[in-house]
């Protein structure tokens, strides 16, 4: 099971996602939705696909990576977490490409069982993500939606990274708030 150490779960939270796989073998991964907060309030929800396709991987990771339990041998199977240049700050959506990759499936919990801190106030006047991040991304997307078979549909999405870090930052913040409204 996976956990941030700036994020909460609701206290029943471990003891569903290990029900739900010990009554789904088709699953080998299961995460939830999740309230989003600062550290003034929850301000929003952080929706994600129940049964997430691999065309779900397009816009973002389908997964919200600290809210993840996983079979331990799906875990092996892929070698776990890659830690290189290309996957830093993305090695979640690089390990849940993998998964999916080998046939692994994942599912989303649709119940809010975890609180997921985005301080929003804090990005209002600051880049997100530094720019070789993104690029790192868009390699990480690149061989991703390679291995996925997602094909010429998928390029735009390649970039997304890149050109989302050229908005400016105060119009990337409302639209970063709007996300979870």
């Amino acid at each position: 099971a996976r956990m941030d150490d700036d994020d909460f779960s609701k206290k029943e939270r471990l003891e569903k996602e290990v029900n739900f796989l010990d009554k789904h073998p088709e699953y080998s991964f299961v995460g939830t939705i999740a309230n989003v907060f600062d550290k003034n309030k929850i301000w929003g929800t952080f929706r994600l696909p129940e049964k997430p396709q691999k065309s779900d991987f397009l816009w973002n990771s389908p997964f919200l990576n600290p809210s993840m339990m996983f079979r331990a041998d799906a875990l092996k199977a892929v070698h776990g977490f890659r830690v290189t240049k290309e996957t830093r700050r993305a090695e979640d959506y690089d390990l849940f490409f993998r998964l999916y990759a080998k046939g692994y499936k994942g599912y989303n919990i649709q119940e809010i069982l975890f609180n997921y801190r985005i301080d929003i106030e804090n990005e209002k006047h600051k880049k997100y993500r530094p720019m070789k991040d993104r690029i790192n991304e868009a390699k990480v997307r690149y061989g991703g939606f390679k291995a996925l078979h997602l094909g010429y549909r998928s390029i735009p999405y390649v970039i997304k990274p890149i050109i989302i870090g050229l908005i400016p930052a105060p119009i990337f913040y409302e639209i970063r708030k709007k996300q979870y409204r």
